[in-house]
């Protein structure tokens, strides 16, 4: 059978790599629970877990062999865990404490509250000093709010039709 000829400034498709087979990551915890939130940080030299009321830090030592972690802190938070992303100033959690929504900063090991919302915390993402969260303030559908996290405030809020979505950021 005779091969199409190229079309001229088309690229060849990769040809596909060969996998290897997956390596364990020793000293994580065996099993989490559905409710457990994970985010990479420290550019994927460590997993931040947060279950229930707990968040723990574990460091991350991965090669090409596999790799292994380490318990390097844990903190107890206010308030059961909803959300977590990594902003430049360090990892942002969104939790709810007493029915309160709230976003806390863990920087240099300390925990600071950032600030309280009106309403659930659907989803949470960073980019830079700034959150994005969808919210659900009672009685008002959803809202999209961006926050500054250096100035501890939201500074932009847009109503939303419904809270069933992820914000997610580039």
């Amino acid at each position: 059978m005779a091969q199409k000829p190229k079309k001229p400034g088309k690229p060849e498709p990769p040809e596909p790599r060969a996998s290897r087979p997956i390596r364990e990551i020793t000293g994580l915890p065996k099993e989490l629970s559905s409710a457990a939130y994970l985010a990479l940080v420290e550019h994927g030299r460590a997993l931040a877990i947060a279950l229930d009321a707990r968040l723990t830090i574990h460091a991350l030592n991965l090669s090409d062999a596999g790799g292994s972690a380490h318990e390097r802190e844990t903190h107890q938070l206010p308030g059961r865990a909803s959300a977590l992303a990594e902003s430049s100033l360090g990892l942002v959690v969104a939790e709810e404490h007493d029915e309160e929504p709230t976003l806390t900063l863990l920087r240099h090991g300390a925990l600071l509250p950032l600030l309280t919302l009106d309403g659930p915390i659907v989803s949470l993402a960073t980019a830079g000093v700034f959150g994005h969260v969808i919210h659900r303030p009672q009685g008002y559908g959803a809202r999209l709010a961006r926050i500054d996290l250096h100035q501890r405030q939201a500074i932009a809020e847009r109503q939303l039709d419904h809270a069933n979505m992820a914000v997610a950021v580039d």
